[in-house]
């Protein structure tokens, strides 16, 4: 099945996922990044593990961000958006989680441990501010 670009902005999303008010849904320097306590970001980044569990194709919404699931990592997306395997979802939603529990330094952006080569276009990372 081949990638949709453009076409993810106008069509209903699979999963809507939640941000605790004290978490913050910014462009970091490679993508999507998430500011806030450990605590918060903790449990926004395990809604990864449900992002992993859609079809090929199918998206989340968190906020005005699209994450999308495809085994294709294609070179250039829209932006706002981020393309990566249901594998790496679920991977990101631990290792992500990590970074609060200081086993990695923050910030942290999920193309910097290496699980996908090329790196997504555009990633997801945290920034923990408790720590």
């Amino acid at each position: 099945m081949g990638m949709r670009s453009v076409q993810w902005m106008s069509e209903i999303a699979s999963l809507f996922l939640v941000l605790p008010w004290e978490v913050a849904a910014v462009q970091g320097p490679r993508g999507l990044r998430l500011v806030g306590p450990g605590e918060q970001i903790i449990w926004t980044v395990r809604q990864f593990e449900e992002v992993s569990k859609l079809s090929q194709g199918e998206f989340a919404r968190l906020e005005d961000w699209i994450l999308v699931v495809s085994e294709f990592v294609p070179d250039s997306v829209p932006a706002r958006t981020v393309v990566m395997p249901a594998s790496a979802w679920r991977m990101a939603a631990g290792q992500l989680a990590d970074v609060a529990y200081g086993y990695y330094p923050s910030p942290l952006d999920f193309s910097e441990l290496g699980y996908l080569k090329p790196p997504p276009v555009n990633d997801v990372g945290v920034e923990v501010t408790d720590l």
